[in-house]
């Protein structure tokens, strides 16, 4: 009996072990993931607002 129960909690920890690794690894990515789309957006807003800046600085002058 006391085995049964011994091996169940070494498959316990074993499977909360994967689950943490998996978790963390689908984190990090998805965090990844985002950073990279915030970026893009970020640069597209900063180049939009200087081509905008530009446009009225240009429209001004005419």
């Amino acid at each position: 009996m006391f085995w049964r129960l011994k091996s169940k909690v070494i498959l316990l920890i074993i499977l909360e072990t994967i689950d943490f690794i998996v978790k963390s690894i689908f984190i990090v990515g998805v965090c990844k993931i985002g950073g990279y789309v915030l970026n893009y957006l970020y640069f597209i807003l900063i180049y939009m607002y200087f081509l905008g800046g530009m446009w009225k600085n240009n429209s001004n002058f005419i």
